[in-house]
């Protein structure tokens, strides 16, 4: 209430909610990463596969200008397009991380 007694409306705290993130990036051959992000994917069960984990954004000299720190992460989604023996374009995959908190450091 305020001093002349009308009622003050505000938000009242809630559950967290999660977020996602996409990543785009070149296809590599990190068969360490991509077999996380399907599996999780694949068994969303608690626990069993969320990880804490660390994206780094870099500069033109490779050096890390911010830091986000996705907390009981999983990969959501996997996607890389066909690539046809004749095509020398650079193949792009697709990767969604959901996550329950972040920290931008």
């Amino acid at each position: 209430m305020t001093v002349t007694g009308e009622p003050i409306v505000c938000a009242q705290p809630g559950p967290p909610k999660s977020g996602e993130i996409t990543l785009s990036r070149p296809r590599n051959v990190d068969h360490e990463f991509v077999e996380w992000v399907t599996t999780s994917s694949q068994k969303p069960r608690p626990g069993e596969t969320r990880q804490n984990i660390c994206l780094a954004v870099l500069d033109a000299n490779k050096n890390a200008a911010i830091r986000f720190q996705p907390g009981n992460a999983r990969g959501s989604e996997w996607s890389c397009p066909d690539l046809p023996a004749s095509d020398t374009r650079v193949t792009v995959e697709r990767v969604t991380i959901v996550y329950r908190s972040i920290t931008v450091v």
